[in-house]
């Protein structure tokens, strides 16, 4: 996913990448819908297990799962 697929709810006035944690803030409150947020931009320190250089990303049924069943704010 490059930056230019990235949902457009998920980047500020200035077209960057909102933080993580005002994405989740936005999500929580509703100003996002139901796409995946990006946890990072990048894996390039993951680089030495061999995998892409792709967007770090969540599922909101995953955020949904954490507070829910397994009870984490």
């Amino acid at each position: 996913m490059g930056k230019n697929k990235w949902n457009k709810q998920l980047l500020d006035e200035n077209g960057k990448l909102k933080t993580w944690e005002k994405q989740l803030l936005e999500y929580e409150y509703g100003l996002i819908d139901d796409t995946f947020l990006i946890v990072h931009s990048d894996s390039k320190k993951l680089a030495y297990t061999g995998i892409d250089d792709l967007p770090i990303t969540i599922k909101p049924s995953v955020i949904r799962k954490l507070k829910i069943k397994h009870n984490i704010p």
